[in-house]
């Protein structure tokens, strides 16, 4: 396989932790990014943009992860930083994908369906 060329950031869900005198959540210490190699599904990526509201829009877009998400322990709650340092969520894992033909199963890459949302107005 082909070494993807691009460092993203794989950033863990915030634990919540309780305070031990008033009973109330509170959030945890941040959790450190760890680096992943991936890429953009396509070599020129058509990003899928939606308005949500007036103001708000969203784009979603395929990114290529290699080792898998599995090996990773990376979960749909998960959120990952583009080396721009844009973060965006995880909305879904799909399946591995699988080699059809060798001797090997192991996986061959996996995809992570990724979105984020703007509330900027442009004028």
């Amino acid at each position: 396989m082909v070494r993807l060329s691009q460092v993203w950031k794989a950033r863990a869900p915030r634990q919540v932790t309780e305070d031990p005198v008033t009973g109330n959540r509170r959030p945890g210490p941040a959790p450190t990014p760890f680096e992943v190699r991936a890429e953009p599904g396509e070599r020129f990526p058509q990003t899928m943009q939606t308005e949500i509201a007036d103001d708000v829009a969203a784009e979603e877009q395929i990114l290529v992860v290699d080792p898998s998400p599995a090996a990773l322990a990376i979960t749909d709650e998960h959120q990952v930083i583009d080396p721009g340092g844009v973060v965006w969520s995880i909305v879904r894992i799909p399946r591995v994908r699988r080699r059809r033909t060798g001797w090997t199963r192991a996986p061959r890459y996996v995809v992570l369906i990724i979105r984020r949302s703007t509330d900027i107005k442009e004028s």
